[in-house]
């Protein structure tokens, strides 16, 4: 090899080819021509609910159905009756609850819904803190080993780590999660909680960050159906909130039945345990967002409560009880009606028409209403 000077600079001679001194060649581009990829469909896990190779949330107030619902689904993912992509192939999911007992409660209500067991794996509290940004290789093992196709993160922040309300921290954190998914075509689907501002939009009704509404693509929202009245056990929606690969699909309702199932006490006796399952109801009206702020469609008890009581207010709570049975709306609704509107706490009064002394007086924030 020589070396040659033209115009100042110096080259080396490699057979004819001339290389500026100095001169590093570029390192391999990872980027790609699209001209030869193909338009391909989007891999549903739940048709048009839950797709795969993204994540999918769950979110709503504690109580309300969100495990139950998730549960509900895995169980019929390992009988391959699910509406998807893998409807007909009994497949594996992994539960991963840090709220719910295994055997109390976990466990009891997969049976109640009907699992094929032996496609459910799960992390016990004696197994330890899991993360999804460290220890993804022992999930990824599983995974590929028990063909699963639904992994359920019960609630999702307590597989995070770091600042849950930084976005760029949430999105380093969840990375691994995201090359999982694409890489087994599995859906990960993470329970997260509401808070309580219900002067906020939709999707910031979810706690912690935004970016965990903004990675996922699916946003499923369950709460109580608010023209229910049935103040101890009302039925409840499965609303669809967001949704970047489809239009959003229908709201359905369900209730949550009790009924037992075959166990063991601690002696190795056997017993029937208590639990409980999901009893879908069919297509509900109920939107996402009217699911979370608690009122339903216009016509509704909700609404025609809501109509009530800013006719009426300022009035006495016995009066508005009293114009509200006559509409046959119940003492639960109108209560919330009132707490919705932001009714202030009532003052002690008397009724105007017994003279008697009531509960006292519903008043409505002047600015909003």
């Amino acid at each position: 090899m020589s070396t040659r000077t033209i115009e100042g600079i110096t080259y080396e001679d490699h057979d004819g080819t001339l290389i500026p001194i100095g001169e590093v060649e570029p390192p391999e581009s990872r980027f790609v021509s699209l001209a030869d990829r193909k338009a391909r469909p989007v891999r549903w896990l739940w048709d048009r609910r839950i797709p795969v190779g993204v994540g999918t949330l769950v979110a709503g107030l504690p109580g309300t159905g969100k495990t139950h619902i998730v549960l509900h689904l895995g169980a019929m993912v390992t009988r391959g009756t699910l509406p998807g992509r893998f409807d007909g192939t009994p497949s594996g999911i992994v539960v991963m609850s840090r709220e719910d007992m295994l055997d109390q409660t976990i466990v009891p209500r997969l049976h109640a819904e009907g699992a094929d067991m032996s496609r459910v794996f799960a992390l016990p509290f004696s197994g330890g803190r899991f993360s999804v940004e460290n220890d993804m290789p022992e999930l990824e093992a599983v995974v590929r080993r028990e063909s699963v196709r639904m992994v359920a993160l019960d609630p999702m922040l307590a597989f995070t780590t770091g600042d849950t309300f930084k976005e760029a921290e949430v999105r380093r954190t969840l990375e691994p999660a995201q090359r999982l998914m694409e890489d087994y075509k599995l859906a990960i689907v993470g329970v997260m909680h509401l808070n309580k501002d219900v002067m906020k939009d939709l999707l910031s009704r979810v706690t912690a960050s935004g970016a965990f509404t903004a990675i996922v693509r699916s946003v499923l929202f369950v709460g109580a159906d608010p023209d229910d009245d049935d103040g101890l056990n009302p039925s409840k929606v499965l609303a669809h909130g967001k949704s970047n690969l489809s239009k959003t699909m229908p709201s359905l309702g369900f209730r949550i039945a009790d009924c037992t199932v075959p166990g063991e006490d601690e002696d190795g006796i056997a017993i029937e345990v208590e639990t409980s399952r999901i009893e879908m109801m069919g297509e509900s009206e109920v939107t996402a967002d009217q699911l979370v702020k608690g009122r339903a469609s216009a016509g509704t008890k909700q609404i025609q409560a809501e109509g009530l009581l800013r006719r009426l207010c300022p009035v006495h709570k016995d009066t508005a009880i009293r114009e509200a049975e006559a509409m046959g709306i119940s003492l639960t609704t109108l209560e919330r009606a009132y707490r919705n509107l932001g009714g202030e706490p009532a003052a002690p009064g008397r009724d105007p028409d017994t003279g008697r002394l009531t509960g006292g007086m519903w008043r409505l924030p002047r600015s909003k209403w």
